[in-house]
């Protein structure tokens, strides 16, 4: 599991999907005639945009750590 949240291309390819599905929920909601005004085409960006910045943060901060040798594996690969 590790290995997906590591990698930025597998936050970039959730926040895809995601927010595929959202549209395609506001979609069938129109279709309904049902309308929110929190659920637009603009909130959806926005929470997309929020996924691939947690993952950006994410992927740094595990690059960091695991690369400053905080890890026992990451000194033990040093020497």
């Amino acid at each position: 599991m590790m290995k997906y949240l590591s990698d930025i291309e597998w936050w970039k390819h959730l926040a895809t999907n995601v927010g595929g599905v959202l549209t395609a929920i506001l979609g069938f909601l129109s279709i309904l005639n049902l309308h929110f005004d929190w659920f637009s085409p603009g909130s959806i960006d926005a929470f997309t945009a929020i996924i691939i910045a947690i993952g950006t943060l994410f992927v740094g901060s595990f690059s960091t750590i695991v690369n400053t040798y905080l890890t026992k594996h990451s000194k033990e690969k040093e020497k």
